[in-house]
């Protein structure tokens, strides 16, 4: 899904939320390019917030 987001939002900022309010809570930050998807665990709840600038 981030790799499709760079097709039509270009390389904005993004924070990929996992697992919020619980104990395993992560959140990784930065441009859509810089975020290896392979790190991030793909298990539970996600929020995806995608800059609007």
């Amino acid at each position: 899904m981030l790799k499709e987001c760079v097709k039509y939002f270009g390389n904005r900022e993004v924070a990929v939320c996992r697992e919020l309010t619980k104990k395993f809570e992560e959140i990784t930050r930065g441009n859509l390019k810089e975020i290896n998807p392979d790190s991030i665990k793909e298990k539970g709840e996600f929020v995806v917030v995608i800059n609007n600038n």
